[in-house]
């Protein structure tokens, strides 16, 4: 049976599982990519990466930014560092009823 978008049933399920997912696997990476930055100070992108001062404050600082993205996304919570929202809420939890937890 095709539905009012002209794909099936299935196809819809598909295609936002797949987007979900996608989604999920960039917070993932970004995560790790946070954990791997974690560890450098701004003179080792600069050095490294062949980065000016303020482009290699500003990737690191985007990194993190986007951590916290991920973090929202899985905890309901920014990073301490970061403002805090008066409740928690959990973006990711009814995607991973779709598509499971990771």
């Amino acid at each position: 049976m095709a539905t009012t978008t002209g794909l099936s049933t299935s196809q819809v399920q598909s295609l936002i599982q797949q987007k979900l997912l996608t989604l999920r696997n960039a917070l993932s990476d970004i995560t790790e990519l946070h954990t791997w930055t974690s560890g450098l100070a701004q003179a080792d992108m600069e050095t490294a990466a062949g980065l000016s001062a303020a482009d290699a404050l500003t990737y690191l600082s985007a990194v993190a930014d986007a951590a916290a993205v991920a973090s929202i996304y899985s905890t309901g919570q920014p990073p301490g560092t970061y403002p805090q929202p008066a409740s928690d809420y959990v973006y990711g939890a009814t995607s991973a009823q779709v598509i499971g937890p990771q």
